[in-house]
C-alpha cells in the first residue's frame, strides 16, 4: 500500500547522523498522510512521529542503505 514500509532505516541530516527505524505506520482520519513512527536504532526509547509526507520528500531524512 505505501512505498514505506515497518523496518525502513532512515538517516537523519539535520541536527545529526542518526539511523531511525519506521515501527508502525498509522492512518488516522485527521491527517492527510498517514503516520509514521520512528525509533533511534541505537537508542530505542527515543521516538519520533512525522508525516509519511515527510519521508516521502526527503524533509530531514532520506533511505539509509540496508
Amino acid at each position: 500500500m505505501f512505498d514505506i514500509e515497518v523496518g525502513d532505516r532512515y538517516l537523519e541530516t539535520e541536527g545529526g547522523v542518526s539511523i531511525w527505524v519506521v515501527k508502525r505506520i498509522s492512518d488516522v482520519d485527521m491527517s492527510e498522510f498517514p503516520l509514521i513512527s520512528l525509533a533511534r536504532e541505537d537508542y530505542p526509547e527515543l521516538t519520533k512521529t512525522v508525516s509519511l509526507s515527510v519521508l516521502r520528500k526527503k524533509e530531514g531524512f532520506v533511505k539509509a542503505l540496508q
